[in-house]
Order: C-alpha cells, then sequence, then structure tokens
C-alpha cells in the first residue's frame, strides 16, 4: 500500500515537473529526474540498497528520503522565485497604474508637487 501512495506522489511531482518545464527546465528535468530515481527505489528496495552503500548511506530507506528532500528543496526554490516574480510585477503594474492616471482636481499633489505658497499668500 505504501508504494502505491509514494508512486502516486512521485507521479505529481513528475506533473508539477512537466508543468514547471516551460519556465525552467533545469528545475523541471530535476524534479522529473529526481521523482523517477524515487519511484524506482520505492518498487526496486534492492536497487536502492546497493546504490546507498556505493553513496555511502547505511539504507535505500534513507536514499528514497534524501530523494525526497531534494525535490522539496527545488519546488521551494521554484516557489521562491516565482514569488520574487509576482512581487516585481506588480511593482511595475503599480508604478504603470500610478503613471498613467494624473491625480483628480480636488487632490493635493502627492510630494515633488510646486510650492503654491507664494500664490495663497497673495490673496
Amino acid at each position: 500500500m505504501i508504494k502505491l501512495v509514494l508512486s502516486v506522489f512521485a507521479l505529481l511531482v513528475v506533473a508539477y515537473g512537466l508543468r514547471e518545464w516551460r519556465r525552467s527546465r533545469v528545475v523541471g528535468l530535476s524534479l522529473i529526474v529526481v521523482s523517477a530515481i524515487g519511484a524506482l527505489f520505492v518498487w526496486f528496495p534492492a536497487v536502492a540498497d546497493r546504490i546507498a552503500i556505493e553513496f555511502g548511506v547505511s539504507r535505500g530507506a534513507d536514499l528514497v528520503l534524501y530523494c525526497y528532500s531534494a525535490i522539496s528543496f527545488l519546488m521551494i526554490l521554484n516557489l521562491g522565485l516565482k514569488q520574487r516574480e509576482l512581487h516585481q510585477s506588480i511593482t511595475e503594474l503599480a508604478r504603470h497604474i500610478a503613471m498613467a492616471s494624473p491625480p483628480t482636481s480636488g487632490a493635493a499633489p502627492r510630494g515633488g508637487g510646486a510650492d503654491h505658497s507664494a500664490e495663497n499668500s497673495r490673496m
């Protein structure tokens, strides 16, 4: 049962990697490769044990956990980069809107406006 659950999660990560392929080929490919290797280790634990020993890890299950950690790190990094991109887009949009819409006639100018105190003192 656990193999099936872990395989479903691996497929979800592969689907996410395919979706991210358009934005970042490195992130997308990394997610696909690491999740495919993780699924292989889940279904063939003896292979995972042999490879784990080659990498200096005691058990294949630990190696699967390390694969999961790598996937999680890549996903968090990717989400952080997306958040930064969205923040920059929102900032540019806000600047564009502010420059495109002049202040209304009844509103006082916001910062940097001319000082009209001399005109007001003549009245």
